[in-house]
């Protein structure tokens, strides 16, 4: 029964990939050869040695579609960044305790 629901899951995930080059595919068949190259180059990188064989790029944003502008985009930038340095800090402050407390019971 399980083997049936991993095939299920399987098929799902498989079935969305199919969709997703489908819509790539009719969007490349809408433009020129050149301009389907150039987007081509955007969107995907090249893998290994062969410079012929891609990979597709997902790019994300902080901020793109929510409907801010610069200065906002960059407040939340730099509020993210606060946030990353301080969960640092915590964690120092506990590799320090833990530190400390491992010396005091060798002693």
């Amino acid at each position: 029964m399980m083997t049936r629901t991993y095939e299920t899951i399987f098929e799902t995930k498989k079935e969305w990939n199919r969709q997703w080059a489908q819509v790539i595919l009719m969007l490349e068949l809408s433009l020129s050869p050149q301009e389907r190259l150039m987007h081509l180059l955007k969107y995907s990188r090249p893998t290994g040695v062969n410079k012929r064989v891609r990979s597709y790029v997902v790019s994300k944003k902080i901020g793109v579609g929510d409907g801010l502008n610069e200065d906002e985009e960059v407040q939340k930038r730099e509020e993210k960044a606060e946030q990353v340095r301080e969960e640092k800090r915590q964690l120092m402050k506990k590799k320090n305790r833990a530190r400390i407390f491992l010396c005091l019971i060798d002693q």
